[in-house]
């Protein structure tokens, strides 16, 4: 017997709790095509999202089975920049699907953030990863359909992913059902949002062209404030889009440079066949338009240029000359154009760092994990510095550049008072004549001071995902030298010295392909921020007491400015 379907009014999910694993506890709202609820998950201790299909739809006939199929199907079906769902189930006859609660926001609350308005330079950031994701669906011969600010979501990292596939996937199974469609039709249902569909979308023509008008809207309403049709219903602004062009951007925006107006208005053309071939195609003018010039990209393909002869000449061991001194690197294989990597922690996983950190610490917290969301994330080919950055080579950079660290400014370094034995320098407390060990990694230095470092030597910091890479591998290892906690592979309190190590001093515990210290001896600075603003550092130090804290795939955050005697870097370059 199926229970009361949500909408009706006498049905409250409200405090329920679905499959004896997730409470719901408030609504978050209400899209195109589901109903959205926050939820806990007591088995793990965190937040998810539990989204429903409307009344209208779970009425048709069919459409819970294939839900459930299409849920089921959508779960093996990965990429970087789409929203993965975790779990499902039925609740009383009603089906409903599990994804992970983001708590960056999504498109229309950062639009409201920042004054009702996009700035034209951070396009480039989130459209191509959009463009990409629509793209690979479009392979897949799936349409999304309803594109709009809801539904581009972002993590606490800056990413951006792509979310409400699924229901979107089974409407268009059944509209394929000859079977199906008149009663679709009889009850009047649109699948989407009127605002941001094409005028093909009253017709039923589904293609890739559909959701790349539908980002286009969406970047048009952005930029401007404005929608390119004005009307007063939804079934009017349906019958102008039919019968008219749109409201050339550079009305509403005079001030717009004229080709990111050409492919803007290009990627909405009235008829479907005037746009471009494809979502990613329309991504790359329009990062092409916003800037025809950049040096930074111009810069990044002489590096990138660079580091591959690089790699050819030696192989696996690349060395990238930068005056008096030599960096000794290890690639990271990765089959081209990158990977995909599953980063973050299933929840199996999660529970094994528990009963790890249990048998080790008296106080264990679940929370501790709850941000290693699980997330594929395209990486590439790297070729990172084999140990962290030494005190001899931030001395070398020093000497050359004068360059003044974020500590220095201040005066003070967390956990070591004024800089006394301050890595690379040194104290008249220490004694006259006195010099720090050239071999140890380098403390004492920010995620600035890092990445400036990094700059220096033609590199950059890793990404918190690019180092989960490096340290896990493709075969996703818990630790760097495998799946089984051994203190003794670690420079951690347990088993460790008790202070720094010289770099690669535990090369038992270096991943397979060479990579050493990722585990214990100090935190590492990532280049990827919270969306608090906060800078992320990866894999555990000499004073870190819980093993679960060296996994790879925990993180820390701390303000970006932030340096210890605990917390190092080291850099990487693309190929």
């Amino acid at each position: 017997m199926v229970g009361p379907t949500p909408g009706i009014g006498n049905w409250d999910l409200i405090g329920q709790t679905l499959s004896n694993r997730y409470v719901v506890e408030s609504e978050l709202g209400a899209g195109g095509m589901a109903t959205v609820y926050a939820a806990m998950d007591q088995t793990l201790g965190r937040q998810v999202v539990i989204k429903i299909p409307h009344a209208e739809l779970l009425r048709q006939p069919g459409f819970r089975e294939r839900f459930i199929e299409e849920v089921r199907s959508l779960i093996a079906l990965v990429h970087p920049h789409i929203l993965p769902i975790q779990d499902y189930g039925e609740f009383e006859g009603v089906p409903f699907a599990v994804v992970a609660y983001f708590s960056g926001g999504d498109l229309r609350a950062k639009i409201n953030e920042e004054g009702g308005y996009l700035k034209l330079e951070e396009l480039d950031q989130w459209v191509p990863q959009i463009a990409s994701a629509l793209d690979f669906m479009h392979s897949k011969s799936v349409v999304h359909r309803d594109i709009k600010p809801d539904n581009i979501l972002f993590d606490e990292q800056g990413n951006v992913l792509l979310s409400d596939f699924g229901i979107a996937t089974v409407m268009q199974d059944m509209e394929s059902d000859e079977t199906q469609v008149g009663q679709l039709t009889q009850v009047g249902s649109f699948v989407g949002t009127t605002a941001y569909a094409p005028p093909e979308a009253i017709r039923r023509e589904l293609s890739g062209a559909y959701d790349q008008y539908s980002l286009g809207v969406t970047i048009y309403v952005g930029l401007s404030g404005e929608m390119p049709f004005r009307a007063s219903t939804p079934e009017e602004t349906l019958v102008l889009k039919a019968s008219q062009e749109p409201r050339p951007i550079n009305e509403v925006l005079p001030d717009l440079p004229a080709e990111v107006s050409r492919v803007m208005m290009k990627s909405i053309a009235q008829k479907a066949e005037d746009r471009f071939e494809s979502c990613s195609e329309f991504a790359r003018a329009l990062s092409r338009a916003i800037a025809p010039d950049s040096p930074l990209k111009t810069n990044y393909t002489i590096a990138a240029g660079i580091a591959f002869v690089a790699a050819l000449a030696v192989g696996v061991g690349v060395y990238m000359l930068k005056p008096a001194e030599e960096i000794p690197v290890v690639i990271v294989p990765a089959e081209p154009p990158g990977t995909v990597f599953e980063a973050g922690s299933t929840p199996e996983e999660i529970s094994a760092a528990m009963k790890l950190c249990q048998l080790h610490v008296a106080t264990c917290d679940v929370r501790d994990y709850e941000s290693e969301i699980l997330r594929a994330v395209r990486v590439a080919d790297l070729a990172p510095d084999k140990t962290e950055v030494t005190n001899e080579q931030f001395l070398a950079f020093i000497t050359e550049t004068h360059y003044v660290t974020e500590a220095e400014l201040a005066g003070f370094s967390y956990k070591d008072g004024f800089l006394k034995r301050a890595g690379w320098s040194w104290s008249s407390v220490d004694g006259e004549g006195a010099r720090p060990e050239l071999d140890l990694p380098v403390v004492h230095v920010s995620q600035k001071d890092a990445q400036t470092y990094c700059e220096w030597t033609g590199a950059r910091l890793p990404t918190e995902v690019e180092w989960e890479f490096m340290a896990r591998g493709i075969d996703r290892r818990t630790f760097p030298w495998g799946n089984d906690w051994e203190p003794g592979l670690a420079n951690s309190k347990l088993g460790g010295l008790g202070g720094t190590a010289p770099v690669g001093s535990f090369a038992n515990g270096a991943t397979p392909e060479g990579l050493h210290d990722l585990a214990g001896n100090v935190m590492e600075w990532t280049s990827s921020r919270t969306n608090a603003g906060k800078a992320v550092l990866k894999g555990g130090a000499w004073n870190t007491e819980n093993p679960a804290h060296v996994r790879s795939a925990i993180r820390f955050d701390e303000a970006p400015d932030f340096s210890s005697d605990d917390a190092g870097f080291r850099c990487v370059r693309e190929l």
